[in-house]
């Protein structure tokens, strides 16, 4: 399961709703809910706004981890704010951080996984356009 609901400091991100609906998707395939081949458009729909962000951000080369670093780089939380004031943070804030990057990681290479073997078609249109 894409379980971005345990991540401690980073969530809740600017401009992560395809992050939302990829996870919704990941999810709702994992979990084996009727209808699921009736959600393509929501993956069509969470597609264009990738590009969409790209254009505007100026993504370049594999834009689903362009678009993964964007939201980890560009959110504010008491890990990132501590370490823009004092440099390399200790203690427990840090493991907090290097728990919820072991998500991040998962994100990179599970959703890609989960859209090779689930919508063949619809990836081979989506990996035209990373």
């Amino acid at each position: 399961m894409a379980r971005t609901e345990e991540c401690i400091l980073y969530r809740n991100f600017d401009n992560g709703e395809v992050l939302d609906i990829m996870t919704s998707l990941m999810n709702s395939y994992e979990a084996g809910e009727e209808g699921f081949e009736n959600r393509k458009e929501e993956f069509f729909h969470m597609a264009g706004s990738l590009v969409e962000m790209a254009g505007m951000y100026g993504f370049s080369g594999n834009l689903w981890h362009t678009y993964l670093t964007q939201l980890l780089v560009n959110h504010e939380n008491a890990f990132s704010t501590a370490s823009e004031i004092r440099g390399v943070v200790e203690g427990s804030i840090n493991h907090l951080a290097l728990h919820d990057f072991g998500f991040s990681k998962n994100f990179m290479t599970l959703i890609l996984l989960f859209l090779t073997v689930r919508l063949e078609q619809t990836v081979l249109i989506f990996s035209v356009i990373m």
